[in-house]
């Protein structure tokens, strides 16, 4: 039963990955078609987010059924704290970043709320599977290593 609730999280992470990917390129997209000026770094850190999430999902669900030596449940929870920290510094730094624009409307700042919400909701999925992930690790008995070999 375990395994079929993380892999609706698996599947909710990397939906909500490309979801963010799309609204922030489309909002990055803008800046530089549309103005003079660069994109915000709010919105590349999420860029960066998404497709950090999508690499940490490829290896936390392909190494233990496709290379199985390089899979390791310190790794797994490591990449799960990252993606924590992440998450949670590209969503805050967006909404700082949105409520202090004087004007924000139209599809441009729709697609760059869409995207902070998300990806809020993307740390709190995150924080749930970093959890789970740190609960089985402490579950697992730990190898004792013979050093009089």
């Amino acid at each position: 039963m375990g395994f079929r609730w993380m892999l609706a999280v698996r599947v909710a992470q990397a939906v909500f990955a490309i979801t963010v990917l799309a609204m922030s390129t489309y909002v990055a997209h803008w800046y530089a078609v549309d103005t003079d000026t660069t994109s915000a770094g709010q919105i590349n850190i999420l860029i960066f987010n998404s497709l950090w999430t999508l690499l940490a999902l490829s290896y936390i669900t392909l190494t233990p059924r496709l290379q199985p030596s390089w899979h390791s449940p310190t790794a797994l929870l490591a990449i799960e704290v990252l993606s924590v920290v992440f998450w949670f510094a590209g969503g805050i730094s967006l909404a700082i970043f949105l409520t202090q624009l004087v004007l924000c409307v139209g599809s441009v700042c729709a697609a760059a709320r869409t995207a902070c919400v998300i990806a809020v909701f993307q740390w709190l999925l995150f924080i749930v599977s970093s959890l789970s992930s740190a609960l089985s690790l402490r579950e697992e008995k730990p190898k004792k290593i013979d050093l009089s070999a």
